[in-house]
């Protein structure tokens, strides 16, 4: 439960950090609905991932862009994924975030690349196949892409977000739409 505790400690970071008074940084919050596939390895050794896929969840998190001039924005996401049952898992994730906001268009793509927490456990189903029965965390190598429409000034609809975390010997890969939302109005 101490990796919940450090992810809310630093959303709230996210969070004071909108308040900073800096005229073009821009923080957000945003909620979605994920469909997840958690998966273990039967040893460290093995390259034979077992999944368990097609479990609902949610991914939650926040982001602070740094305030740049450009096109181009750049920041850090914070993010939980979490599908519960016996066929989910939990991530956890801190990454840096590179995005484009065009002029015109109201399409926004973003490109993330971090690390953090992930956490499945097995089931019945996967212990036949030769998976040692328990639970599975460890640290993590995590990479996300998306595609969010800008719906107002401070509300996004987040399309798709496409993400997984893994390490040898569990993981976690995710699909998820929602919502965004930007604290202070936008400048670009």
């Amino acid at each position: 439960m101490s990796r919940f505790r450090f992810s809310k400690q630093l959303l709230g970071l996210l969070v004071v950090l909108c308040f900073s008074g800096s005229a073009k940084a821009q923080a957000s919050v945003y909620g979605s609905i994920a469909i997840t596939g958690s998966g273990v390895a039967p040893s460290a050794t093995s390259s034979n991932y077992y999944f368990k896929s097609g479990a609902p969840g949610f991914v939650v998190g926040g982001f602070y862009n740094f305030p740049i001039q450009s096109r181009l924005t750049a920041g850090l996401d914070l993010r939980v994924t979490n599908s519960p049952g016996i066929k989910g898992g939990t991530a956890s994730a801190l990454a840096f975030r590179i995005g484009f906001v065009p002029n015109v268009v109201r399409l926004r793509t973003y490109f993330e690349i971090g690390g953090g927490v992930v956490s499945t456990s097995t089931n019945a189903e996967l212990v036949n196949d030769g998976v040692p029965a328990g639970t599975y965390t460890g640290g993590a190598a995590m990479i996300a892409f998306g595609l969010d429409i800008r719906i107002t000034n401070r509300i996004d609809f987040r399309l798709l977000d496409i993400g997984s975390e893994a390490n040898s010997s569990n993981g976690m890969a995710y699909a998820n739409s929602g919502i965004v939302f930007h604290f202070g109005p936008r400048k670009f």
